[in-house]
């Protein structure tokens, strides 16, 4: 069984993944219950990114993690980054309650 901290990186990873891909696509985040229709009906994808992703979720480890993450990165061209980004994850997700801010999964 996995832990608990593990399981929620899995869902955060696979859902900023697609909502990555839905935003490259200009589809509004549906929320939860429509997700998965959403990224079913969107034209432009990673190939096999479905599979990718049902991949991952299924069986949540590092190389289909990486997989998943690399098929996004290279579709959407985003080897470089700003830095800080990582902190600035941190204070979105981590920290929201301090700034007022609803959790960054909802916006």
């Amino acid at each position: 069984m996995r832990p608990f901290i593990f399981l929620c990186a899995a869902s955060g990873i696979a859902l900023f993944g697609g909502r990555l891909i839905l935003a490259h696509n200009r589809i509004l985040y549906p929320y939860h219950k429509w997700f998965m229709r959403a990224l079913t009906d969107a034209p432009g994808k990673p190939p096999g990114f479905l599979m990718l992703l049902d991949t991952f979720l299924k069986k949540p480890a590092t190389a289909a993690c990486d997989e998943f993450c690399n098929s996004i990165i290279d579709f959407m061209n985003l080897q470089q980054h700003e830095p800080g980004f990582i902190s600035r994850f941190v204070m979105d997700t981590e920290w929201n309650w301090r700034y007022g801010r609803g959790p960054v999964e909802d916006w």
